[in-house]
């Protein structure tokens, strides 16, 4: 098998050897030329690519200003780099590390998003008007650096409104933001994303809400914004549109194993409420009461009378006066009692908190269209009712809230649509749209080679024609001298015409060897010529 390959490879090379053996000298030499350059440019590239140190983005998103900044502080360190698109400053990948050092010391413009290094330096006699407004700008800056380390955001910025603090709670104003964002070119944010900046936000703010926090990329686009306008409308727009094709294909699913594929449509149109509902209710029972505390107290009153034992003052402690009878027996003079017996009771209550759910279905309305000329038959008034009667249960409609369903049989113009779609999208596929532009380079690539390579055959069929009838015309001049110099002496007259002969060929051999190009020119000339009047005749 090796043995059967080799002399195909062989032959392959030969046949190209003998194209490029057959172009003319000064072609040949050109291609050669050509090869040779684009050999040593190869080579300069993978020389270059080895020892060159690659380059390496050491900063990037960085505004004129800042990008001014950092270049003067690696101009001052001796450090190579570069400029690229997006703000990049590009190193050699040996210098990466002393130029994000040199770029991280350096003195930055003071426009750079600035955070809570604001605080790093006291100053006093610092009103408090001016801290608060300090960490404002702080809070905005840490909120704008967060989001910039979102891979597709390039820069961002933050506003807040952060109310005072008022006495009352009822008046005081809930605090609110905006973010714009800067998004890198050729990307952008998906809604998870965008509520994940909004959650940020809210997080990193005292009392803000993520319903408070619009977002808005740099062409103006809003993102997100805030829930009292229109907080959930594209979420209600895809639950209600997911909710009525379901139904839709619902319906359909049960209706074509009767009728038919593709005769039958189904519309369905829902009416969604997004509101929040919460309900509380409380119920006392009179009936059913219990002992929650008893408390029962006894109060005695007792008065007596006690012996006179004189009056306070000096009077009563002189020497001369008589002792007062300290020891009488008091006399009880009044008594009373007081019994309180108190018990609670506790009526039974039932508090009952009820919350709605966010999206509820009002109302919904179906319409189903049937291809009347599916069976043999139109369709009876019986029939329509059973399929309307499917499609409710399927639906589950309930006719309290207004729900509504109408089944109409009619002709469809091409029954068979459905059937043939798959036909028409298999050959839609085939379209340039669908395939991808790596498969296009190289089916050009290719076309481009065999073009290439069947006009060098077609020259090269060419030249070997024209070759053959060179060769035939030497081979018939050459039996032509021969025959003249085998016939027998001529007349003066053919001597002499052929010594003009002679002297022609030696006048053209003459002017062949003083100009090449021109001889080579005339004889193309005359080849080309022949070769036209041999094809029109």
């Amino acid at each position: 098998m090796a043995d059967d390959e080799q002399p195909e490879e062989q032959s392959v090379l030969a046949r190209y050897r003998g194209v490029y053996e057959s172009l003319p000298a000064p072609r040949r030499r050109l291609i050669a030329a050509v090869a040779a350059a684009a050999l040593l440019g190869l080579g300069y590239i993978a020389f270059r690519g080895a020892t060159e140190p690659g380059w390496r983005p050491v900063a990037h998103g960085m505004d004129p200003t800042e990008q001014q900044a950092a270049v003067a502080a690696l101009e001052a360190r001796s450090i190579p780099y570069r400029l690229a698109d997006a703000g990049t400053i590009l190193v050699p990948e040996d210098r990466i590390y002393d130029a994000r050092l040199e770029i991280a010391t350096s003195a930055m413009p003071s426009g750079k998003t600035v955070g809570f290094e604001l605080f790093d330096e006291s100053e006093l006699g610092r009103s408090t008007f001016a801290e608060r407004v300090n960490y404002h700008r702080a809070l905005e800056g840490e909120l704008a650096r967060t989001i910039q380390t979102l891979e597709q955001v390039q820069r961002a910025r933050v506003h807040l409104v952060l109310p005072e603090r008022v006495l009352f709670e009822e008046d005081q104003s809930l605090p609110s933001a905006s973010v714009v964002v800067d998004l890198v070119p050729g990307s952008e944010l998906e809604r998870r994303q965008v509520e994940a900046i909004r959650q940020l936000v809210a997080s990193g703010v005292e009392r803000l809400t993520a319903g408070n926090v619009s977002v808005v990329d740099q062409s103006g686009t809003m993102l997100a914004g805030p829930d009292s306008d229109d907080g959930l409308s594209e979420d209600a727009l895809v639950y209600r549109r997911r909710l009525e094709e379901g139904l839709e294909r619902r319906i359909v699913a049960l209706l074509e194993p009767v009728i038919g594929r593709g005769r039958v449509r189904a519309q369905v149109a829902a009416d969604v409420d997004f509101s929040r509902l919460v309900e509380t209710e409380e119920k006392f029972d009179p009936e059913s009461q219990v002992i929650r505390s008893e408390r029962e107290r006894t109060e005695t009153v007792r008065e007596v009378d006690r012996p006179e034992v004189g009056p306070p003052g000096t009077a009563s402690n002189l020497p001369d006066r008589p002792a007062a009878n300290t020891n009488a027996a008091p006399v009880e003079a009044a008594r009373s009692e007081k019994l309180d017996h108190i018990k609670n009771y506790e009526v039974d209550r039932a508090t009952t908190r009820r919350e709605s759910p966010q999206a509820r279905v009002q109302r919904l309305s179906i319409a189903v269209l049937v291809d009347s000329s599916a069976g043999e038959q139109a369709p009876t008034d019986a029939q329509i009712e059973a399929w309307k009667t499917l499609v409710s249960r399927a639906a589950g409609l309930d006719t309290a809230r207004g729900d509504a369903v109408e089944v109409v049989a009619e002709r469809f113009a091409q029954p068979l649509a459905a059937e043939t779609a798959p036909a028409e999208g298999s050959a839609a596929g085939l379209s340039l749209d669908s395939i991808s532009p790596v498969w296009l380079i190289i089916g050009a690539v290719v076309l481009l080679l065999i073009l290439v390579t069947a006009f060098l055959l077609w020259r090269r069929a060419r030249r070997r024609r024209v070759d053959e009838r060179d060769e035939a015309r030497r081979q018939e001049l050459e039996e032509a001298r021969r025959a003249l110099a085998h016939m027998p002496e001529a007349e003066p007259e053919v001597r002499e015409m052929q010594q003009i002969i002679a002297a022609l060929r030696r006048r053209a051999q003459e002017h062949t060897e003083e100009d090449v190009r021109r001889t080579a020119a005339i004889i193309r000339r005359w080849i080309r010529e022949g070769t036209e009047k041999e094809e029109a005749a």
